[in-house]
Formats: C-alpha cells, sequence, structure tokens
C-alpha cells in the first residue's frame, strides 16, 4: 500500500463509491426512498453499476488505470443515458427526486474518469 500514487487512491475511492451508491437512497418521491438495489428486481442493466465499480477499484488497485477509467465511463455514459436520453426519462426533473446514491455516482463515475491516470 506503500506506492499508492494520489491518483491511485482516488481511483480506488471512487471505484468503493461507485458500489456504495448502488445500495443508497437513489430516488425519493412523497416519502418513499428506493435505491438501485432495489430497482435491480425490475431490470437487470443496473447491475452495470456495482459491477463498474469493482471492476474499476480492481483494475485501479491493479495499475490498470486505462482500463480502470473504461469502466467509470460506462458507468457514468450509461447513467446519462438512462436519465436523460431515454425515452421516458425524467430528464432535468430529476434533480427533484435524485437521492444521495444519484448524485454519488455521478460524482464518482466523473471524478474517476478524470483521476484515472498513472
Amino acid at each position: 500500500m506503500e506506492n499508492l500514487t494520489t491518483n491511485k487512491k482516488i481511483g480506488l475511492a471512487c471505484g468503493i463509491g461507485l458500489l456504495i451508491s448502488f445500495f443508497l437512497p437513489f430516488f425519493s418521491v412523497m416519502g418513499m426512498s428506493a435505491s438501485l438495489m432495489d430497482a435491480a428486481e425490475a431490470t437487470a442493466i443496473v447491475w452495470i453499476f456495482p459491477l463498474c465499480g469493482v471492476a474499476a477499484a480492481f483494475l485501479t488497485f491493479k495499475d490498470k488505470v486505462g482500463m480502470a477509467r473504461i469502466a467509470f465511463l460506462i458507468s457514468l455514459g450509461l447513467m446519462i443515458y438512462r436519465v436523460f436520453l431515454e425515452e421516458g426519462s425524467p430528464g432535468m426533473d430529476i434533480t427533484e427526486v435524485a437521492g444521495i446514491g444519484f448524485y454519488l455516482l455521478i460524482v464518482t463515475s466523473a471524478a474517476g474518469a478524470i483521476f484515472s491516470k498513472e
């Protein structure tokens, strides 16, 4: 653990944060909240997010930062597509119902992609 650069530490933290965001409240409507784990029962595509988090953390630890950046970008791109571009998506209205899990996923994916370098 002594040879961890600052970027590598940030990449590891972002990968772990991406995994944690799967379990936190993703949205809240009228006092009811749900995480991505709850949504995983309805659609299997949301399993991409924790898999990308685990892959990014592992690849960052193994000094494969280019592949880790791809994992972060996949999660960020999929979230942008699902929230803003997909037919029937909430678009900018997501900010009215978004929970900490949504914001953590966006921040950790973006920061992981930015700081994934040697």
